[in-house]
C-alpha cells in the first residue's frame, strides 16, 4: 500500500472540512432566508427578500478552511528540513586504504574486482553530462552503489549512507541509478549463455559442490543455509519443504541433505 505523506493527508482533510463545511453554509442560508420572510410579531413580510443593500452575515469556517488550505498547498514542507553536517572524510581518506577484508564486507568484492569494474564504466556518458555542477567522483558513486547493492533489511536504509557517506538520501539514489545504468549497457559483453566448452567444465565444478548434472542456475530466492531455521530446523527433510518441488529435487541431490 502506498504511503501517503501528512502533507498530502492534511490536504485531503482539509477538502473533506471544506466540502462538509459549504453544505453546512447552504442549510444556513436557507435558515435565514426562511427567518427573514417572517418580521417580530411572525407575520410574513416581503421587505427582507426587496432590499438588495442587505447582505447575508454568517459566521462560518470556511474562509478559516480555505485559508489553511491555501497556506498548506503554498509550502512544500509542513515543518522546517533538518539539515545535518555532512562528511566525506572517509570517501576522500579512508575507503581505498581499507584492508582487505574490510574492503570486500563493504563492497562484496576486492580491490582488483572493484578497480575493474570502474575501469569499464567511468567513461560511461552517464557520468558526463556536462553540467556546471560537476559530479562527484565515479569512485565515490560506484562505492556507494555496491554498498547498497551489498545489504538487506536496515543495512540498505538511504539513511545510513548519510553518516558513512557523507550525502543525502537523493543523491544516495541518484548514485545507485546512474550505476545501474552504466552496468545494464555492459549486461551484454560479461552476461551471455556459455559455448559447448563451458557447458562441459561447468557440470564438473557444479559437481564438485553437490549438484550433479547441473550446468548452472539462476534465481531471485536465495534460502541461507548457514542460519538454522526456526520453524525447519529437524533435517533435510524439512528444509526441503519450504522449497518449491525443483529446488526440493535438487538440493536432495546435495551433500547438505545427507
Amino acid at each position: 500500500m502506498p504511503r501517503v505523506s501528512h502533507r498530502r493527508q492534511l490536504i485531503a482533510d482539509l477538502i473533506d472540512s471544506i466540502a462538509a463545511a459549504a453544505l453546512d453554509e447552504e442549510d444556513y442560508e436557507d435558515f435565514l432566508l426562511l427567518d427573514g420572510l417572517f418580521g417580530v410579531d411572525g407575520e410574513l413580510s416581503l421587505d427582507y427578500v426587496f432590499n438588495a443593500d442587505e447582505d447575508l452575515q454568517m459566521d462560518t469556517p470556511m474562509d478559516d478552511l480555505n485559508e489553511v488550505l491555501m497556506l498548506v498547498e503554498g509550502n512544500r514542507y509542513l515543518s522546517p528540513c533538518l539539515l545535518y553536517d555532512k562528511s566525506r572524510d572517509f570517501a576522500k581518506n579512508y575507503f581505498l586504504k581499507l584492508p582487505d577484508e574490510s574492503f570486500r564486507q563493504l563492497t562484496r568484492m576486492s580491490k582488483e574486482s572493484f578497480q575493474f569494474v570502474l575501469s569499464e564504466i567511468e567513461d560511461h556518458r552517464v557520468f558526463h553530462n556536462n553540467s556546471v555542477h560537476p559530479q562527484a567522483s565515479v569512485t565515490l558513486q560506484l562505492a556507494v552503489t555496491l554498498d547498497r547493492l551489498g545489504n538487506y533489511g536496515d543495512g540498505v536504509s538511504l539513511g545510513r549512507t548519510l553518516k558513512l557517506w557523507g550525502i543525502g538520501k537523493g543523491t544516495c539514489v541518484l548514485y545507485t541509478t546512474r550505476v545501474l545504468e552504466a552496468l545494464i549497457d555492459l549486461a551484454s559483453q560479461y552476461v551471455v549463455w556459455p559455448n559447448k566448452r563451458k557447458r562441459k567444465a561447468m557440470p564438473k565444478r557444479m559437481a564438485a559442490k553437490g549438484f550433479k548434472g547441473c550446468v548452472g542456475f539462476i534465481d531471485e530466492i536465495t534460502f541461507p543455509l548457514s542460519l538454522r531455521s526456526l520453524l525447519w530446523m529437524a533435517n533435510a527433510t524439512s528444509i526441503a519443504k519450504v522449497a518449491t518441488a525443483p529446488t526440493a529435487k535438487s538440493f536432495a541431490t546435495t551433500t547438505a541433505a545427507s
